[in-house]
């Protein structure tokens, strides 16, 4: 016979405060009178200690009516004591981040046993302790989240304990000193002109409330204020000095203050801090701190890969995110185990990676050995990829661990976000009164009986750019208040954390989110989602203002009207003006005919959608295209297409990344070293803040040197920074000049050349305007193959003192681009150096033809830059 469940500590807490009744399952014991015939208690040594004072905890579990098989109770110690052992009679204990776990085999009924943990007073404060009796890590292999069924199915009446807590007790640990303060600086080093965050913490350490506490803050010079935030009390600011009153400050409790800044020169940093009250302490020592901090310069590489084999992603969802002004890169890194991905953010300044799935007592994230990662359990990989935040101070990821905070004992993937300025981790996917996610039904049916799927969990954690809001997914239902039994949906619902408050909003159910993607705007106060059939029969992408609780359909073209195909995979600007996206969609924009994916972005402000997904010229792509990521100013949208039409350079036949620019209309193809296109497959970008950096997956070897691993790597590139793929370069006139040719394939004309100082020349070597084609002329450039050019025509003037001596004409392929030009007065004087850039087609295959024609003296060129689009 197989048992239904045990009755837990949550569901017996919702039926206090409902009134909801469960009905009796009759062919079993009640369950909720197993447990109301048993207890588990925990007593503390002392109500008040000093650091350094033995502190034990005895912990009584009583068994009720009915023998239990594996029992597990776990103690939660405080973080203020240090574990230093443990005894008990008829268990087995083992210690790890702060819980001792004491399993037992069988515990009778009618029996008891008390376990007698040792700690020592390690640091003050207020140490609260607490036990909790959960399920074994066997039932929880046995993929029943919550559930407690009966394996000895010889005896019924061996039942899984599960669902005690004990209530907490709290011993205040003290000081000698009254006040201590401490100040923390991240990140370390900090980039001339990045984002610099100090941490000022300070606690009072007795068991008394202090008043008239005051705290200074010196910041060094060399530094402008952005900001300051407090968690309690009122601060000013006067030039460099911040002074943060917070009055008075109660027993064992502690106050942050955090103040931001952005460094100006390279040097060394340090901030002092200095807290005084009203209470005479008896050791000040501690009433001082200061943080030193390295500044030094950007020394980034225009192509960087990120570690080696690492996946930027699977099937649609993106495995990656970058801090806004691209240091930091967070990326889902493989573990030995089947699907499971560990979260890592690599810092582009020190070139290390840091693991952010740590506890608040530096361990590792673990996971149950019987851990199988069966296809119900996560079956898509990659959606629990790290998110950061616009400075990288807060990164969110999901995970099965459940060791990273106290009381995780619902078997289920959590979402977590950690800060590494504070140090600390909280998990995001649970209420505000704490209660955790997980199987709460309280008839005990089994999920498949009310048509659920068999895995909920949380399935994406997603952090705003400020690190204030946090999106998650979960596939199940998230409150007890309310809910009904089988009332849990078996779509994904989308949910928003307020980090602050803990207030959790529902923003939408129903949601296909393994196909439609999520995004929310860096002020947190914009989310974009996909919804399968929200409008008719084709998914749209929706976006939600929170603050005003609507949402409006996006994938819209500039009449209003919604697509007449799929729509998904939003990305949001930081102030949610501009959302990108793809779509199938062929009437959001007009002559949309290539019947293919395409990207748009829509302007919510001004109610025009336009199509991304273009050559500079504004062809159409010839491919699909996906992966959209945009800046926070909504400029720039990196995105991948297997078109090979949108710049004329691309030959390689497979995926590459691009980046449009929707200011210039211009697209540039990113995967790429140099001029030198990747030879692999790129896909999965997304683009900083900034829009400078983008990150992306790649299989080509070629971006960098010495990449012989075989494996997709992970690229972040400075795409700006990208030299143009030139097609040719022609010192007319003369000789080679460094990446210059010499003068060839010409007709006409003569050579000269003219001594003196050129101005404007910029990155031009000067020599190229000391030398030029004059009189009348033509280039026949036949290496150049068809496609799309910018062509810039050099000049100076090295002959006439004043403007109207000179003028000519310019053709390219047959068509005037250049009319009547005089380069003096074009240039603003004599020997001057100036630019024409044109755009060119050549489509005939006999080359570039470019002829110059006077109308006035001679025509004169003193070079030819020949650039793909």
């Amino acid at each position: 016979m197989v048992h239904r469940g045990l009755c837990l500590l949550l569901a017996l807490a919702f039926i206090y405060v409902t009134g909801m009744r469960v009905p009796a399952i009759a062919e079993t014991p009640n369950p909720c009178s197993v447990l109301a015939r048993s207890s588990l208690t925990v007593i503390g040594s002392a109500e008040t200690a000093r650091v350094g004072d033995a502190l034990t905890y005895s912990v009584t579990l009583a068994n009720g009516s009915y023998d239990w098989g594996l029992a597990d109770v776990f103690v939660h110690l405080p973080r203020e004591a240090r574990f230093v052992s443990a005894a008990t009679s008829k268990g087995s204990w083992s210690y790890s981040g702060g819980v001792v776990r004491v399993s037992y085999d069988l515990f009778p009924a009618g029996t008891s046993d008390t376990v007698e943990i040792a700690t020592e007073c390690a640091s003050p404060g207020k140490a609260e302790c607490w036990a909790e009796l959960g399920e074994s890590e066997s039932n929880w292999c046995m993929n029943y989240a919550e559930y407690v069924y009966d394996v000895f199915n010889a005896n019924p009446n061996y039942w899984y304990a599960d669902g005690i807590a004990a209530r907490e007790v709290t011993t205040i640990i003290e000081r000698p000193d009254v006040l201590s303060i401490s100040s923390r600086a991240w990140p370390e080093p900090v980039v001339v002109g990045g984002s610099l965050e100090y941490r000022i913490s300070v606690r009072n350490n007795s068991s008394q409330a202090v008043t008239g506490v005051v705290v200074t803050n010196d910041l060094p010079s060399g530094v402008n204020f952005v900001r300051a935030e407090a968690t309690c009390g009122a601060f000013t600011r006067s030039a460099s000095h911040v002074t943060w009153n917070l009055g008075t400050l109660d027993a064992a409790a502690k106050a942050a203050l955090e103040i931001a800044v952005t460094p100006t020169a390279v040097g060394t940093l340090t901030n002092a801090t200095t807290v005084v009250s009203s209470e005479t302490d008896p050791d000040p020592s501690n009433n001082r701190v200061s943080a030193t901090t390295q500044v030094v310069r950007e020394d980034w590489p225009v192509m960087e890969r990120i570690g080696s084999g690492l996946s930027a992603g699977f099937g649609n969802w993106r495995n990656l995110s970058i801090s806004a002004d691209g240091r930091f890169v967070g990326v889902g890194v493989p573990t030995e185990v089947p699907l499971l991905q560990t979260p890592l953010v690599f810092d582009r300044v020190s070139a290390q990676f840091s693991s952010p799935d740590v506890n608040d007592y530096g361990e590792s994230a673990l996971y149950p050995q019987c851990y199988l990662p069966d296809a119900w359990v996560f079956p898509y990989p990659g959606v629990y990829y790290p998110t950061l935040s616009s400075t990288g101070r807060f990164v969110s990821f999901v995970t099965p661990a459940s060791n990273l905070v106290a009381a995780d004992t619902n078997s289920i993937w959590d979402g977590f976000v950690r800060d590494r300025l504070a140090g600390t981790i909280e998990r995001i996917s649970e209420t505000p009164e704490g209660w955790q996610m997980g199987w709460y039904f309280l008839d005990y049916p089994p999920p498949w009986e009310c048509g659920l799927p068999e895995a909920l969990y949380t399935s994406y954690c997603v952090l705003s750019g400020n690190g204030k809001q946090c999106l998650f997914g979960f596939a199940g239902h998230l409150y007890l208040t309310g809910m009904a039994i089988c009332e849990v949906p078996a779509d994904a619902q989308l949910h928003v954390k307020e980090r602050s408050t803990g207030q959790i909003r529902l923003v939408e159910r129903g949601l296909a989110w393994s196909d439609s993607g999520v995004a929310v705007s860096a002020d947190g106060q914009y989310v974009a989602y996909g919804k399968a059939g929200a409008i008719g029969r084709y998914d749209q992408v929706l976006l939600r203002e929170l603050n005003a609780g609507s949402s409006t359909v996006i994938s819209v073209g500039s009449d209003g009207v919604e697509g007449n195909g799929d729509s998904a995979w939003p990305s949001v600007s930081g102030n949610g003006r501009y959302v990108a996206f793809w779509s199938d969609a062929t009437d959001l924009v007009p002559n949309d005919t290539n019947n293919a994916t395409d990207l748009f972005v829509r302007d919510c402000v001004a109610g025009v959608t336009e199509r991304v997904s273009v050559s500079s010229a504004g062809e159409q792509a010839n491919g699909p295209s996906g992966g959209p990521s945009i800046s926070d100013d909504g400029r720039y949208v990196a995105f991948n297409s297997l078109a090979d039409n949108l710049v004329s350079y691309d030959t390689n036949g497979v995926a590459d990344v691009f980046v449009h620019d929707r200011q210039t209309g211009k697209t540039t193809l990113v995967s790429r070293s140099g001029v030198t296109v990747g030879n692999g497959a790129s896909a999965r970008p997304v683009i900083s803040g900034n829009g400078r950096f983008v990150a992306f997956g790649s299989l080509a070897t070629n971006l960098v040197e010495g990449d012989g691993n075989g494996v997709q790597d992970v690229y972040v590139v400075d795409w700006q920074r990208l030299p143009e793929p030139i097609a040719k370069l022609v010192n007319c006139g003369g000789p080679k000049v460094g990446g210059w040719g010499q003068d060839g394939s010409f007709t006409g004309g003569r050579a000269t050349c003219a001594s003196g100082a050129v101005s404007g020349a910029g990155p031009v070597p000067v020599a190229v305007y000391q030398t030029q084609r004059t009189g009348k002329f033509d280039y026949s450039l036949r290496d150049v193959p068809n496609g799309k050019y910018t062509v810039r025509l050099h000049f100076v003037e090295p002959t006439y003192t004043k403007k109207g001596c000179r003028a000519f004409d310019v053709y390219a392929e047959n068509k005037q681009v250049v009319k009547a030009l005089d380069v003096f007065a074009a240039a603003g004087g004599r020997m001057k150096a100036l630019v024409k850039e044109v755009q060119v087609s050549v489509t005939d295959g006999n080359g570039l033809q470019l002829s110059f024609r006077p109308t006035k003296v001679d025509a004169i060129v003193c070079g030819i830059e020949i650039a793909a689009l």
